[in-house]
């Protein structure tokens, strides 16, 4: 086929994923919270990657919410 024009679609190099996000990444720009352009960014390149026909676990941390550090002062455990 050299030569030839030949249209490929993209295949992904894993067919399962595991993708942590840092909830700090959730922020965005403001380093707390959650920002909401900044999620559905995230949402739309999740989406593109599912559209390859990856299969995705996604693990979402929190640590711009809620920090076992700050639960352990006041006698919580940390996990």
């Amino acid at each position: 086929m050299a030569g030839q024009d030949v249209e490929r679609s993209p295949r992904p190099r894993w067919n399962r994923v595991l993708l942590k996000l840092s909830g700090e990444i959730l922020a965005g720009e403001a380093r707390s919270g959650i920002d909401h352009p900044t999620v559905r960014a995230l949402a739309e390149q999740i989406g593109e990657v599912r559209g390859l026909g990856c299969q995705l676990a996604i693990v979402v941390g929190g640590g711009n919410i809620f920090r076992g550090t700050d639960a352990a002062r006041v006698g919580m455990g940390r996990a």
